[in-house]
Parts: C-alpha cells; structure tokens; sequence
C-alpha cells in the first residue's frame, strides 16, 4: 500500500510540472500579448528572465525588481495589440 501511494504521489507531481512548462510555452495565448515587453529581451527571444533589472522586470520576472538600482521611467505606445484574429471551422 506504501508502496502504491508512493507511485501515485510521484505521478501527480510530475504532472503538476509538465502541466507548468506547457502554459510557460503558450504566452500568447495565456495573457493575449503577442509583441513582449522591452527591445533587449525580445532581442534574445525572450530569454533575458536572470537579467529583468529594468523597467521590463514587472513582465518577465517580477522578482528581478529587487536588482533595479535606479529610478526608471519608461514609457510606450503599443499599436494594435488586440488580436483581430478570427477561426471557423
């Protein structure tokens, strides 16, 4: 019986993970936005998550707002980030 519910844990952990990494991978469809935030991440496809210490960090890592040394002020204009895409079947 130990034995068993050992299985069964192990299963559904590793399934809470999978389940993590498949959303991390579909962005644009989680929250909508398909252009990023910031010129320097979107440069590295978006791999800038260990190096957020600017404005960009309240996106990609909010966590990285702790290494911001300095007072920043950005500001943007975004055109036509409502998505306008339309499917039938």
């Amino acid at each position: 019986m130990k034995r068993t519910m050992y299985i069964i844990f192990i299963f559904l952990f590793a399934a809470l993970f999978w389940a993590t990494v498949g959303i991390a991978q579909v962005e644009e469809m989680a929250i909508g936005n398909t252009f990023g935030v910031g010129a320097r991440t979107m440069g590295m496809g978006g791999a800038s998550l260990a190096l957020a210490d600017d404005f960009t960090a309240l996106y990609w890592n909010p966590a990285g707002m702790a290494q911001i040394q300095k007072f920043e002020l950005f500001s943007s204009f975004s055109h036509n980030t409502a998505s306008t895409e339309a499917y039938f079947t």
